[in-house]
């Protein structure tokens, strides 16, 4: 969803720190931003400070969760 709202929105391109393997479409589990089908294509820039991303979401995720019990 997010992936396919930066095509939509025409960003000129996108960097990000940390992959999703389970659901990521910027490279993951398929690339939409270099989609031949699509009439926007734009470049992207993945693992920024990958190592303290993935701290930070699970932390978040975890808090998250933690609130719910």
């Amino acid at each position: 969803m997010c992936a396919g709202a930066l095509v939509q929105a025409r960003v000129a391109g996108c960097v990000y720190g940390c992959s999703d393997p389970k659901s990521g479409f910027l490279g993951s589990l398929a690339d939409v931003s270099a989609f031949p089908g699509l009439n926007h294509r734009f470049p992207v820039i993945s693992g920024v400070m990958a190592d303290e991303a993935s701290v930070r979401l699970q932390r978040f995720f975890r808090q998250l969760r933690d609130r719910k019990h």
